[in-house]
């Protein structure tokens, strides 16, 4: 499997879980502020959206944050 391929099934394997996470989140935070207007909660909306999209990209490597921190 070439790095492209790896990195694609990696974005997708942590969408699966992350999207509805953030979704669930952006859910309860657009009921919080409800009560400022719509304005506030399309900018939940619209973070969401974002994060659904770049989160999945981003990989955390905790063996390796662990041994970098071990490092210092």
């Amino acid at each position: 499997m070439s790095a492209f391929e790896s990195w694609i099934l990696a974005y997708l394997v942590n969408s699966l879980w992350q999207v509805p996470l953030v979704f669930l989140a952006a859910w309860v935070a657009a009921r919080l502020v409800r009560p400022a207007g719509p304005h506030m909660e399309h900018r939940v909306w619209g973070t969401a959206l974002l994060l659904q999209t770049a989160l999945p990209a981003c990989s955390l490597s905790l063996g390796e944050l662990w041994r970098g921190l071990l490092r210092v």
